[in-house]
């Protein structure tokens, strides 16, 4: 496989293990958390908390979503770890765009991205030593 291929790999596979992981963990704390579920399903702002705990564990899951890039990808991994932090920011900020003024806040739907799109460029800098 060539190594622009394999890059191109990484980065899907880096995305795939954040989405499924961040999709199981909105589950969980939907479940868990007090209001969280009835807000969603109303249309509504889920509660503070719960959106600050989704930022935060987000964020982490973003940053251990890079190591997935970062085992895959050719080298230089550092580059390819780069490029999955940039599409996760334009990715997120275009959906940011798309979604404000919904019952997400606006600072939750721009913090996001950013803060994923740091996560994953630190992240994969320490890992890679």
């Amino acid at each position: 496989m060539s190594g622009i291929l394999l890059g191109i790999g990484s980065i899907l596979a880096g995305y795939i293990a954040m989405a499924v992981a961040v999709g199981v963990m909105n589950i969980v704390l939907g479940k868990t958390w007090p209001g969280a579920a009835e807000a969603t399903t109303a249309g509504q702002s889920p509660p503070t908390g719960y959106i600050v705990a989704n930022l935060l564990l987000g964020t982490a899951l973003a940053g251990a979503a890079s190591i997935v890039t970062a085992l895959i990808a050719p080298e230089p991994q550092i580059t390819w770890v780069w490029w999955f932090a940039l599409l996760v920011l334009v990715l997120g900020v275009g959906y940011a765009f798309k979604q404000r003024g919904g019952p997400q806040p606006d600072w939750y739907l721009f913090s996001l991205p950013i803060l994923g799109a740091l996560a994953i460029w630190f992240v994969g800098r320490w890992y890679l030593g």
